[in-house]
């Protein structure tokens, strides 16, 4: 299980981001109320900690 992925917003979509965390692209799903928080500057570096729900 991840239990935190840090890296460079590569691109903003509706429900999900694309993390670059190296040579791997990540997508991250985000929920809207945290999509509204982020940073609108597509390179600055974010770490998320993620919460694997059953």
């Amino acid at each position: 299980m991840i239990s935190r992925i840090k890296g460079k917003i590569r691109e903003r979509r509706e429900t999900c981001v694309l993390l670059d965390v190296g040579d791997i692209t990540y997508e991250v799903l985000i929920p809207p109320a945290v999509m509204v928080c982020l940073p609108d500057n597509a390179t600055e570096c974010i770490e998320f900690i993620t919460y694997h729900y059953y």
